[in-house]
C-alpha cells in the first residue's frame, strides 16, 4: 500500500505544479498585451481602417460640415448688419473679423483629420516620455519563482491540503483569464471610440468659429483629447499593478492561497482601473 500512497502523493503534487503553471500562463503577457494597445493613432493603427474612415470623413462628413459652417457664418453676417442698422455705422473691422473667422472655419473643417492626427501625435509623445521612465523603474514580476519555492515546501503527504491548493489555483486561473479578457475589451473599446470620434470630427469643428455654438466643438475636441490621455492613465495603472505584483513576491508570510487570491484581486483592480481611465481623463480636461 505504500507504493500506492506514494503514487497518489506524486500525482497530486504534479497536479498542483500544473495548476501553478496554468495560473501564470493566464497572468503572463497581460500587461504586455495591454501596453501594446495603449499608443493608438488613427493614422498608424490600421492602414485599412484609416483609409476607410478618412474617405468616409472626406466624402460624407466634410460636405455636411461645410454646409453647417456656411449656415452659421451667414447668420453671423446677418447679425453684424442688424447691429449696424445703417451703413453709416458700418465699419470694416466687424467684416474683417467675419472674413477671418470664416477662413479659419474653412481651414479647420477641411483639415480636421490632420488636426485629429496631431492631437494623437502629442499624446504619443507623452506616452513615449512616460513609458521610458516607467520602463526604467518597474520591478520584475517574479511571482512564478516564488510560487515554485512555496510548492517545494509543500508536504506531499497532506493530500487534502495539496488538493485544496490545486483547486484554488485552478479557480483563480479561470477568473484571471476572464479578467484578462475584460482588460482587452476595455482597450479595444477605446480604440473603436477613437476611430468613431475621428470619423465625424469635421461636424463639431464647423461650430468652433460661432460664438453661440462653439461649446459643441470645444467639448468634442476635449473628448477626443481625453481618449488620447486615457492611454497615459492606462500606462500609470499598469505600472502600479506591476509594482504591486512584484512586492507581493517579497512578502515573507506568503502562502500559495494568499498569492493566488491576492494576484486575482490586483488583476481585478487593474481591470476596474482600465474601465475608469476615460472618466479620469474627462475630469482632467473638463470634458462632458
Amino acid at each position: 500500500m505504500e507504493w500506492l500512497s506514494n503514487y497518489f502523493q506524486a500525482m497530486f503534487l504534479e497536479m498542483l505544479k500544473g495548476a501553478a503553471n496554468d495560473f501564470f500562463e493566464a497572468l503572463s503577457g497581460l500587461t504586455g498585451d495591454v501596453r501594446g494597445l495603449i499608443d493608438v493613432n488613427p493614422g498608424t493603427y490600421d492602414a485599412t481602417l484609416f483609409t476607410m474612415i478618412r474617405r468616409i470623413s472626406d466624402t460624407a462628413i466634410v460636405p455636411v460640415a461645410c454646409l453647417i459652417l456656411c449656415y452659421l457664418m451667414t447668420i453671423n453676417f446677418i447679425k453684424i448688419i442688424e447691429d449696424k442698422n445703417t451703413y453709416k455705422d458700418m465699419t470694416f473691422m466687424p467684416v474683417f473679423k467675419w472674413i477671418l473667422y470664416t477662413t479659419i472655419g474653412i481651414v479647420l473643417v477641411t483639415k480636421t483629420y490632420d488636426i485629429v492626427l496631431a492631437i494623437f501625435d502629442v499624446v504619443g509623445w507623452i506616452l513615449a516620455k512616460a513609458g521610458a521612465i516607467i520602463t526604467l523603474t518597474e520591478a520584475d514580476i517574479n511571482l512564478q519563482d516564488k510560487l515554485n519555492e512555496l510548492i517545494d515546501l509543500v508536504d506531499p503527504t497532506d493530500i487534502g491540503k495539496v488538493l485544496g491548493m490545486t483547486i484554488q489555483l485552478m479557480m483563480c486561473k479561470v477568473l484571471v483569464s476572464i479578467v484578462a479578457v475584460l482588460c482587452k475589451v476595455a482597450m479595444y473599446f477605446r480604440i473603436i471610440s477613437i476611430l468613431v470620434y475621428s470619423s465625424a470630427a469635421a461636424i463639431p469643428m464647423a461650430t468652433l468659429m460661432d460664438q453661440g455654438q462653439n461649446q459643441t466643438g470645444q467639448n468634442y475636441l476635449k473628448n477626443l483629447a481625453s481618449l488620447g490621455l486615457q492611454g497615459f492613465f492606462t500606462l500609470i495603472i499598469i505600472a502600479i499593478f506591476e509594482v504591486l505584483i512584484s512586492e507581493l513576491a517579497t512578502r515573507t508570510d506568503l502562502t500559495i492561497s494568499t498569492m493566488a487570491w491576492s494576484t486575482l484581486m490586483y488583476t481585478l483592480a487593474l481591470c476596474m482601473g482600465l474601465f475608469s481611465t476615460k472618466k479620469v481623463a474627462d475630469v482632467t480636461l473638463g470634458a462632458h
